[in-house]
């Protein structure tokens, strides 16, 4: 858990070669930019929330693929971003 810890700059890429990675709280910091398409490849990933930042733009479909696998130990169950993103699958925003 990475949440309200004043983290600046981008989302990395690195964290994309994070496979086994079950949780990712990055909500409540400063990041900006735009979500990395390559947090889609976090296949194991259940609960993602990325609110309470400057993140700009769109949901990557690589994301919202998650949100919507039908394979159990591949869903994306929370999936939560500030209302200010474009995002067609995110279960909620705040």
């Amino acid at each position: 858990q990475m949440n309200a810890n004043r983290l600046k700059g981008t989302i990395p890429e690195e964290l994309g070669s994070l496979l086994g990675l079950r949780v990712l709280r990055l909500d409540d910091n400063k990041l900006s930019g735009t979500v990395p398409d390559v947090l889609g490849g976090i296949t194991t990933m259940n609960v993602l929330r990325l609110f309470g930042n400057q993140l700009t733009g769109t949901v990557p479909d690589s994301v919202c693929d998650l949100v919507s696998s039908q394979d159990e130990e591949e869903t994306l169950t929370e999936l939560m971003v500030d209302c200010s993103l474009s995002c067609n699958c995110c279960t909620s925003c705040v």
